[in-house]
């Protein structure tokens, strides 16, 4: 309420969110009304909306920290991977067709495969990325562990500080892009550059694939979910098997079928960005 009479005049307005803050809920089935002490009552439709007027204050914060953490243009080159390309160059140019020196060519061109062409741990080079839905959000940083770390605590410090909210200790965690993270339903893991191979360039010399963070449907996890609300059945075989939705029976085939496919279309719908839609 604060935040939002630094920038509301109308008293008619800031009584109407106050009262919808403060209204409660009603059980369907005991009908007894449950007053709400703290936060915004379950499924009120304004709660999106005053999360977002909140945590604006987050946004701008981070937008500060994002812009004081940053800094070099480009990461330094890897001395070790130049100095096989250097080598390499070398050979080329007295190979004629010398089937050893080829050999030898090949080897090292495998060994710079597995390098990264720049130094991934250059302390001159750092990165930060935030994206917010609701109440959920993601850091993405390039630095270290310890500059992880107390970006977290920064982050804490704000919400407590400006939101009065705080970090969910259970759900809140440090991990590396090549572990992978879960956000919004979403598996997303940075894919290795070693194992994505070669591209040609447009004048024929291989270059590496630039990877972009890969954003995947944990499938594993829907069949999970789908399981537990009884909708398949695993057979001995370990595989998912549709099963029998009696509270459907007196409806008419149209309905059973619209009952479905709105379900199936929904994730369908919801997952259209992810990188392994064919497999769902």
């Amino acid at each position: 309420m604060k935040n939002l009479e630094t920038h509301i005049c109308c008293d008619k307005t800031l009584q109407l969110v106050r009262k919808s803050l403060k209204v409660g809920s009603i059980d369907p089935v005991t009908k007894l009304l449950t007053p709400t002490s703290e936060g915004t009552p379950q499924g009120n439709i304004s709660s999106p909306l005053i999360a977002n007027i909140l945590l604006n204050e987050l946004d701008k914060k981070v937008e500060e920290l994002k812009n004081t953490y940053e800094k070099g243009k480009k990461r330094a080159k890897n001395k070790a991977y130049d100095k096989l390309s250097s080598r390499i160059q070398n050979l080329r140019a007295r190979s004629k067709n010398n089937r050893s020196i080829n050999q030898e060519i090949r080897k090292l061109g495998l060994l710079r495969r597995s390098l990264p062409s720049y130094n991934p741990m250059d302390t001159e080079f750092k990165r930060l990325l935030y994206i917010r839905n609701a109440d959920d959000f993601v850091i993405l940083v390039i630095g270290s562990k310890h500059d992880a770390k107390l970006i977290k605590h920064r982050i804490a410090d704000i919400l407590n500080k400006k939101c009065g909210l705080e970090l969910n200790a259970t759900k809140t965690l440090i991990t590396a892009t090549k572990k992978g993270f879960k956000f919004l339903g979403a598996q997303c893991i940075k894919v290795s550059t070693i194992k994505a191979g070669l591209q040609k360039t447009q004048n024929g010399v291989p270059a590496k694939f630039r990877m972009k963070m890969r954003v995947e449907i944990p499938i594993q996890d829907l069949i999970l979910k789908l399981k537990v609300n009884k909708y398949i059945k695993i057979d001995s075989k370990g595989r998912a098997k549709a099963t029998a939705k009696k509270g459907l029976i007196n409806l008419s085939h149209y309905e059973i079928l619209k009952f479905f496919n709105h379900r199936i279309q929904g994730l369908i719908n919801y997952y259209s960005f992810a990188a392994n839609l064919a497999s769902m």
